[in-house]
């Protein structure tokens, strides 16, 4: 769910699903079953140039997310985070 007002730039990328591992330790990863994590972006939002944003992750409203920053958690309203994995610096 992205919410209005959300700036998004050439390159992120929002990642919904992930790769379930079943069975042996040594079943191929692309053979696994997809499944599927929410991820929202709170209103007024700017994801800088190239962000990744994982599964299962909230960006509260008015976050900064920076250029090339992994975002793998959630994190709040009126947050700065940068780098990879993403952390919150303001």
């Amino acid at each position: 769910n992205i919410e209005n007002k959300v700036k998004l730039l050439a390159g992120d990328k929002i990642i919904t699903y992930t790769h379930k591992k079943t069975g042996s330790p040594a079943q191929n990863i692309i053979h696994c079953p997809l499944e599927f994590k929410k991820v929202h972006i709170g209103e007024g939002s700017d994801i800088g140039i190239n962000a990744v944003i994982l599964p299962d992750v909230t960006i509260g409203k008015r976050v900064q997310v920076g250029a090339g920053a992994v975002v793998t958690r959630s994190f709040p309203d009126d947050a700065v985070v940068t780098g990879v994995p993403a952390v919150q610096i303001g």
